[in-house]
Parts: C-alpha cells; sequence; structure tokens
C-alpha cells in the first residue's frame, strides 16, 4: 500500500493542489461582500482616480480625506491591480488569492530550507498548513494580513541565503520583505522583533554583529526618511503611537488572546475558556518538542524559531476570537507543528495529525456552506432590484461601508457622514447589522421604510 501510495504521490500532490485552489477561486466568488474590504480597496481606487492616497469614502459629501500610512503600502500594492483589470471585488479578491499562491511556495521553501525536510514531507506539511481555516479564511478577502506574513515567510528564506552565503544584498532583502510586511499590518511589527533577535543574539562575534546592525540601520533610515519628508507625518507618528502605546489598540483586538482568557473566565464560559488555553497550551507544547528535537541552540541560532515565537505572540496579543483572521500569523507556529509532525515519535505525529485535522474541517464546513449560499450573488441580485425600482444610483445614497463595491465607489454613496448639512436621500442597509423600524433617525432627520428584501433595508427621507 505504501510503495502504491509512493509511486502516485505526485498525482496525489497535484489533486490535492487542485482541491486548494479550486476552494479558494469558488470562495473568492461566492463570499459576502465584507465590510472592511470597501475599507481597504479605497485608498488604492481613490489614489488611481487621483493621484493622492486617501479613504475614497470616509466623508463623501464633503471635501474630508483623512490619510494614514498604515494603508499606503496596501494601496500601492493593489492599484496596478485595479487599473489593469477594473476596481471590482473580485480583483481585490484575488491580489490576495495570488499572495496565498505565493505564500504557499515560501512555506514549501521554508520546510526544506530551515527544517531540512525531503520534497514528499515538505509537500506534505506546506498542503497541511494552507488546508487550515485560519490560512484559506484569510486568502479569500481583501486584507493585508496574510499578504503580510506571505513577506515575512520570504523574508525568512532571504535570511537564510545570507546565513548560508553571507551577502549584504540578501540581508537588506531580508529587512525590506519585513519593512513592507510591516506597512501592510502592524502586526507583523512582532515577527520582525523576532528578526531583530536573532540578528543580535546569534552565534556571531561582537565584530560581526556590530557589522550585520551596521549593514541593517541604512534600510531603516531611508524608511524612515520617507515618513519624515511628506506632509502627514505629524498625523501618521500619532497613529503610531497610539496603536502601540496610547488609548488604541493592536490590531482593533483590546487585550488579545490574554484578555478574551480572563473575560471568559470572569463570564463563567469555561467551554470557551477551555478551548483558548487548550490551543494556547498546545502551540507551547509544541514550540518546547522542536526544542528538544532539533537538539541546538534554539534561542541563540535558529531564526525560524525566533520569528515563529514573535508571531505566536501577536497572535497572543492582538487576537481575541479563536476565528479571527488575524490568527493566520499563527502559519508560523504551525509550520512548526507539521515539522514536529513529521519527525516527532508516533505519540506526537498522532496528536499532531489529528490537531491538524480539527484545523482543516473548518476550512471544507466553511467553504461548503459559502459555496452553497452564494451570498455574494444574492447581494448581488437584491441590490440591483432595489436599484432598478428607485434608480439608486443616480440618488444620494447612504450605505454600510461593504456595499460600496456595489455602486462602483460612486460620487452620491458614502458610509460615512461628516457634514450634517450634506444629507442624504436614501438609506440603504443590512438587516444584519441594523433593526428592522417602520421609521429611522438619522444625523437628526426622519426616514421612513420603504422597501426591504431578505437582507437589506431601504429608507427615504421625510420632506
Amino acid at each position: 500500500m505504501r510503495k502504491k501510495i509512493e509511486k502516485n504521490f505526485h498525482w496525489i500532490i497535484a489533486a490535492l493542489a487542485t482541491l486548494f485552489l479550486g476552494i479558494l477561486l469558488l470562495l473568492v466568488y461566492t463570499r459576502p461582500a465584507w465590510i472592511d474590504e470597501s475599507w481597504f480597496a479605497a485608498y488604492a481606487i481613490h489614489f488611481i482616480r487621483t493621484g493622492e492616497i486617501a479613504d475614497l469614502n470616509m466623508a463623501r459629501f464633503t471635501d474630508e480625506l483623512p490619510h494614514t500610512y498604515f494603508f499606503y503600502f496596501y494601496a500601492l500594492l493593489q492599484a496596478p491591480f485595479y487599473y489593469l483589470a477594473g476596481e471590482s471585488l473580485l480583483v481585490g479578491r484575488l491580489i490576495t488569492l495570488l499572495g496565498a499562491l505565493l505564500g504557499a511556495f515560501a512555506i514549501y521553501m521554508n520546510f526544506r530550507r530551515y527544517f531540512g525536510l525531503h520534497t514528499i514531507s515538505a509537500l506534505l506539511t506546506t498542503l497541511a498548513v494552507v488546508f487550515t481555516y485560519y490560512f484559506i479564511y484569510s486568502a479569500t478577502q481583501i486584507r493585508p494580513d496574510l499578504i503580510a506574513v506571505v513577506f515575512v515567510l520570504t523574508g525568512m528564506i532571504f535570511l537564510k541565503n545570507w546565513m548560508e552565503k553571507g551577502s549584504t544584498l540578501w540581508l537588506i532583502l531580508t529587512h525590506l520583505m519585513f519593512i513592507f510586511a510591516i506597512l501592510l499590518h502592524l502586526q507583523a511589527g512582532f515577527a520582525w522583533v523576532g528578526l531583530w533577535v536573532f540578528l543580535c543574539i546569534n552565534r556571531l562575534n561582537i565584530e560581526s554583529r556590530i557589522r550585520t546592525i551596521g549593514l541593517s540601520l541604512p534600510v531603516y533610515i531611508a524608511i524612515a526618511l520617507l515618513f519624515v519628508f511628506n506632509e502627514h507625518f505629524e498625523s501618521n507618528m500619532h497613529t503610531y503611537y497610539e496603536t502601540f502605546f496610547g488609548t488604541g489598540n493592536m490590531a482593533g483586538h483590546k487585550g488579545g488572546m490574554i484578555g478574551s482568557m480572563i473575560t471568559k473566565f470572569h463570564n463563567g464560559e469555561y467551554l470557551k475558556l477551555a478551548i483558548r488555553m487548550g490551543l494556547l497550551l498546545f502551540l507551547v507544547f509544541n514550540f518546547l518538542y522542536y526544542i528538544r528535537i532539533r537538539k541546538i541552540g534554539v534561542f541563540l541560532n535558529d531564526a525560524f524559531f525566533l520569528v515563529a515565537g514573535a508571531s505566536f505572540g501577536s497572535w497572543l496579543l492582538t487576537t481575541t476570537s479563536i476565528d479571527d483572521y488575524h490568527a493566520v500569523w499563527l502559519t508560523m507556529p504551525f509550520m512548526i507543528m507539521a515539522y514536529n509532525m513529521v519527525v516527532g515519535t508516533k505519540f506526537v505525529k498522532y496528536i499532531n495529525a489529528l490537531f491538524f485535522l480539527l484545523l482543516i474541517t473548518p476550512s471544507f464546513l466553511f467553504a461548503y456552506k459559502t459555496i452553497k449560499a452564494a451570498p455574494l450573488q444574492q447581494q448581488r441580485d437584491q441590490i440591483q432590484k432595489l436599484n432598478r425600482t428607485y434608480d439608486l444610483p443616480r440618488k444620494k445614497l447612504f450605505i454600510d461601508r461593504d456595499l460600496m463595491w456595489f455602486y462602483s465607489f460612486g460620487e452620491n454613496v458614502t458610509y460615512r457622514m461628516k457634514d450634517p448639512t450634506a444629507m442624504p436621500e436614501y438609506l440603504l442597509l443590512r438587516k444584519a447589522a441594523h433593526p428592522k423600524k417602520d421609521s429611522t433617525q438619522f444625523e437628526g432627520s426622519v426616514y421612513r421604510l420603504i422597501d426591504e428584501t431578505p437582507l437589506f433595508l431601504l429608507y427615504r427621507q421625510e420632506k
């Protein structure tokens, strides 16, 4: 049986890879428009139309357009695709899907380079990681998180080249990959700390460390100058400060997983607490087991361990929900788990294989339910019906942010008001987010419910 599997291994891998790509494509075409996707894309689309990077719809009906570095690089990354292929939701999602495919290759290369796995084991462990719910969930929506992870994984490959060849170019490329990841999402700052811990304490002599740091600093100085000479420098520095040290909280999740577990304990939600504790302890167990089986000075000389540990810290301190997209930063810890599954004892192999089954099963359930229901098509059909009936594209319209795609980010629509005198004629709201009422107050004006669909409520301003 084993020889038969090995003989047909390339066909098995091809079938699994095709299944993976098929699931991603189907989810891209069927997932509902999600509230943050239009927000992330708006910066890029506004840049294409005006040459300025700002939130296209933050204050429509007025001239106010806030700026933030948080999405500058992501906007520039997306812009060529929207320019060439059109300003559509599907194009934006396909950008992330392309990133996911590059990420799968980067995962495979890391398994080969850092872990020394042969081709068959590297392919199987790669598939185990990319089929997890967190990877597939993040790979099929417009968000920078997964692409930031891909930059970190690519940086790890360049770092390995520098470690083996000693070329300055590879070190510079490594830093650029980590900087790009941070510019995509601040959560990548945790992985960057892991990189610097490795560069500062790995087994290099003092002279080599000084030279390494000296080669690294010009990259950061050049990036810093881009910030300093930008007209929005002050406001952006305030944004960064608030995110890391002020009243803001990293990734919008106050307290992270630790805070979440404390909350669950105080609320008496012991099952949810146990699930979080179980995942936490299992990840810690795998890190400790990795140290044991590698039998090397892990804390000083294993770059992958340090960056994966920092990525684990990012999940622990920023992600409050078990099924949150920010958990894609567990990709590198999952890679350590997959490695343990290949080289560990029978007990470790079986328990990790079972755990991966628990991580992969939700991927198929999520894909099946989403593809079967095709919620994006439902949204599209119902909005088109309302548009035809009330000629909404020609009217001044306030909508939920995720619906901007259905109005081509047009000038007549907005999802946030800054000027109460610039009132919309209609409100188009999702039932999932707004309770149904015969009339509703908006910015001091009364709006009457005039129509509804299974998903949406349409209100018109009373004269």
